[in-house]
């Protein structure tokens, strides 16, 4: 039997509503969160499988089924938790052609994506804007993949890209820093482009996958309807992609609880 103290309590038997714990390495916070779950499904009577634990490893979300699955272990086939890629990629895998996929994604991991990128540009290098990117491609062969991923960890994508490619391309005599950002932007299109012509996902259109799926009425009920309580832990490495599609489906005042050291952020 664990012993918690009177704070772990508090956090344990807190009310199924918005909650946030902080805290510091050691103090227990897992212990805290396994401890909230196991309250909810037997005090609370709450079916396992309408909880839905998300962490930012796939370790940790493993241990965290470990370590309920041994107190629970009639249940633990209930119990949905996972690392936030592989519940997006989950939810891309059931939804792929309203996201418009002609079949079902294969995942590619991302040595062969930034390979995929270095023979778009080298295809398309006469497209190119920025003065440094045609004296040396190697540069636009590393930092436009990143520009990637700084675009879907914003969820700057789609019309809201094409919009800031817009207002880029009007300013006069643009300099290094912008012609890179438009070539980023125009290249990204392409990759998009030949990805779904390909039935090809990447690590970084799982967020964007799952946040476009999130704006269908619909699934947002569905995915809400399966998932009506959730808890996160390591919320300090979340960015704002991941912090947003938190709030998307639990909604302003659901049952959510939220666990982190913000001095371990990354």
């Amino acid at each position: 039997m664990i012993l918690y103290n009177k704070k772990q309590l508090e956090c344990i038997e807190h009310p199924t509503a918005p909650l946030v714990i902080i805290a510091g390495a050691g103090t227990g916070k897992t212990t805290t969160v396994i401890g909230r779950i196991l309250y909810f499904i037997q005090k609370r009577k709450i079916p396992p499988k309408s909880i839905l634990a998300l962490t930012y490893t796939v370790r940790s979300a493993e241990h965290l089924k470990s370590e309920i699955s041994k107190v629970i272990s009639n249940h633990s086939h209930n119990i949905n938790a996972f690392n936030f890629h592989s519940f997006s990629l989950n939810q891309t895998l059931k939804f792929y052609k309203i996201l418009g996929y002609s079949e079902s994604p294969v995942l590619i991991e991302a040595n062969e994506s930034k390979h995929i990128i270095r023979e778009l540009i080298k295809e398309n290098i006469m497209i190119l804007k920025s003065s440094e990117y045609k004296k040396n491609n190697e540069i636009a062969f590393k930092n436009i993949p990143q520009l990637f991923d700084k675009f879907r960890d914003e969820l700057i994508y789609g019309e809201l890209l094409e919009k800031k490619k817009v207002e880029l391309l009007d300013i006069k005599d643009p300099d290094e820093n912008i012609t890179q950002l438009i070539d980023a932007i125009n290249f990204y299109f392409l990759y998009q482009q030949l990805k779904k012509k390909n039935s090809l996902i990447d690590f970084g259109d799982m967020i964007t996958n799952l946040w476009e799926l999130l704006a269908n009425i619909d699934i947002l009920k569905k995915i809400k309807s399966e998932a009506e309580h959730i808890v996160v832990d390591e919320f300090q490495d979340n960015n704002f992609a991941l912090t947003e599609i938190v709030k998307k489906i639990t909604g302003k005042d659901g049952s959510v609880t939220v666990v982190g050291d913000d001095d371990q952020s990354i």
